[in-house]
């Protein structure tokens, strides 16, 4: 079940139960979309131990630093970065974050830490996502300059990036000062993010 914030949505909202707010006209109190998909190999909501195809149950709740505009398969959609820059060989990107974006139940806003921490994830040794092998083959460091600009060095030149970044793929954006204080166990239980849902019921065995 998903509880809508109140910005506009950005992400494709499906496999969720999705309560109205009460902000427009009266309705029916809940609405439910049923979305056929390919069953994830294990039930998770944590980012680095899911494969992009079970990612299509958190696209509500995560957010990415580009969006992918569903008509056009456009994927330079500003995000949770308001803008970037690439170097001329293509193997520095530096990504300027928008402000004020807060993550779900008052964990204050994103950074470029929460961004790099959320990279990093996808790192780890016990990481099992999809693009896992891709990342640990590409990124030489992850910088964070300022608390809203980070700055993504690799090892190779890598022209189409932003899709690897966008909410086609993988890189979602977690609250490190969540995950850090109560643990993946609990994390992956109640997940926060900064989509336009937060989850607030999950039945165990229908994701």
């Amino acid at each position: 079940a998903g509880k809508p914030l109140r910005r506009p949505a950005r992400s494709l909202l499906v496999g969720l139960r999705l309560v109205g707010d009460g902000a427009g006209p009266s309705r029916a109190s809940a609405q439910t979309l049923v979305v056929a998909a390919v069953p994830p190999i294990q039930e998770t909501t944590l980012p680095h131990l899911s494969s992009v195809s079970s990612k299509l149950m958190t696209r509500p709740i995560y957010e990415y630093l580009v969006d992918v505009d569903p008509a056009t398969w456009d994927y330079t959609k500003p995000m949770l970065a308001e803008r970037w820059q690439v170097s001329a060989d293509a193997k520095t990107w530096t990504f300027f974050l928008r402000r004020g974006i807060p993550f779900h139940g008052g964990l204050g806003d994103v950074t470029a830490e929460d961004v790099k921490f959320s990279f990093e994830l996808l790192m780890r040794k016990d990481a099992i996502a999809t693009t896992t092998p891709h990342w640990r083959k590409l990124i030489d460091r992850i910088e964070v300059v300022d608390p809203h600009t980070l700055r993504v060095h690799l090892k190779a030149s890598d022209p189409d990036l932003l899709f690897e970044l966008s909410s086609g793929r993988e890189v979602q954006v977690l609250s490190k000062r969540y995950v850090e204080a109560v643990g993946f166990e609990k994390a992956a239980e109640k997940p926060i993010g900064t989509g336009p849902y937060e989850l607030v019921e999950w039945r165990k065995g229908e994701f």
